[in-house]
């Protein structure tokens, strides 16, 4: 297994690894600060972010990578980034995740909207378990109805040898009984029926049109 993400993974690693600083403040004067380490510069004079993990390459690993990438982009808008996580498939093998590049301006919206997002999650517990929600914003924008990605997502979050309630964060959260309602939660006048729909299609809509998988 680590044979073959190292294999997978060399072509990405030609050069000495750097860390670049983000300091980018935001239209509402938020100002987002940070480093991001593992940065790689390509042959055609654009950069990479490349992480790689002996884990299952999964939401979780995916949406890290997509903000580390928007705040890149926000912060260092002269170069074109993309973002290269490559891990283990489920089913076997070796899958490597590429997403970007993100125009600057876009990246800046999408940076503000991020962290928005945080702040909502602050003030409030909100309805959006990492895993369903990709399920249910992948699903939707395959061309499913809103019924049948709450669907899917449900019995992803609630079925299957570990279901994703069963995780303690989510226990702490919403409690050990946590059934359908999380991923349920009604939302007049939103985007989509259940408050949880709109909010996994904010998060995860924009990394899946950029995003591409082998």
């Amino acid at each position: 297994d680590v044979e073959e993400l190292v294999t997978a993974s060399a072509r990405y690693l030609g050069t000495e690894p750097e860390s670049r600083e983000v300091d980018v403040t935001l239209p509402d004067g938020t100002a987002v600060v940070g480093t991001v380490g593992g940065v790689f510069a390509c042959p055609d004079g654009s950069g990479a972010t490349v992480r790689v993990e002996f884990s299952k390459l999964g939401p979780r690993q995916r949406i890290r990578a997509w903000v580390r990438l928007v705040a890149l982009t926000a912060a260092h808008p002269e170069r074109r980034w993309r973002a290269v996580t490559v891990g283990r498939g489920f089913r076997g093998g070796v899958v490597v995740a590429t997403v970007g590049p993100v125009a600057p301006r876009q990246a800046r919206a999408l940076l503000a909207d991020l962290v928005a997002l945080r702040a909502e999650g602050l003030c409030e517990p909100l309805p959006l378990p990492t895993v369903a929600a990709h399920v249910y914003a992948r699903t939707r924008e395959g061309g499913a109805t809103a019924d049948g990605a709450l669907a899917e997502a449900t019995r992803t979050w609630r079925e299957g040898r570990f279901p994703e309630c069963a995780d303690p964060l989510y226990h702490r959260v919403f409690g050990p009984a946590a059934g359908q309602e999380v991923v349920a939660s009604a939302s007049p006048g939103g985007e989509e029926p259940s408050r949880f729909g709109t909010l996994a299609l904010r998060l995860w809509r924009p990394l899946l049109a950029a995003e591409t998988l082998r």
